[in-house]
């Protein structure tokens, strides 16, 4: 089945704008109403419980180091083979995506996969000197280890997103007429300017 993606982007465009017409309506005269809806709305999903799993620090050093040979010897030629692949085959994506039919999103694409192709060849570089002492020098390896194995947590910064912040919720309302004409407006515009 092909899919316009411009009358998609149309459609979906108007509906919101209609949607945004109609909010900005009951914001002006009804704002009993939203407040009510954003109630009942208004229920808290703690990324706590979700990320805790990422807070639990797991040893995973000596399974390495006991099958240090053999794991090093893995990841060298993957990495080999990642970059032979990225400097003879895939020199860049961007003939592979020219040849995509009806690609509207090509610069998206684009750059998204070529920097993907560069990240993945600067990992493989710096990478390669690991695998090196892990097959011949595990010790130095292990000694730099204990130096770099230090663990940061993530929930000092993610704490922020875990507070309710009800200050918008409140602006909103306090200055429902002018904020409800605001929406109103530019809803107007952006149906006048998608259907001219």
């Amino acid at each position: 089945m092909n899919f316009d993606m411009q009358r998609i982007s149309e459609v979906t465009a108007l509906a919101t704008t209609i949607l945004g017409f109609i909010g900005g309506l009951v914001l002006y005269f009804k704002p009993t109403l939203l407040v009510n809806a954003n109630h009942s709305l208004d229920k808290w999903y703690s990324t706590r419980k979700q990320l805790k799993s990422f807070e639990i620090m797991r040893e995973t050093d000596s399974f390495y180091f006991k099958y240090n040979k053999v794991f090093g010897t893995i990841m060298l030629i993957g990495t080999f083979y990642l970059l032979y692949i990225f400097f003879t085959e895939l020199k860049s994506f961007t003939p592979m995506i020219k040849a995509t039919p009806g690609s509207q999103l090509f610069l998206f694409w684009d750059i998204s996969l070529n920097a993907f192709r560069y990240f993945v060849i600067i990992f493989s570089i710096a990478g390669t000197p690991v695998w090196l002492l892990l097959i011949f020098s595990p010790f130095t390896l292990q000694r730099l280890n204990e130096y770099m194995n230090r663990w940061i947590s993530s929930r000092m910064w993610l704490m922020k997103f875990d507070e309710m912040h009800y200050s918008v919720d409140g602006f909103v309302i306090k200055n429902h007429k002018i904020i409800g004409t605001l929406v109103v407006l530019t809803s107007l515009l952006l149906f006048l300017v998608a259907v001219l």
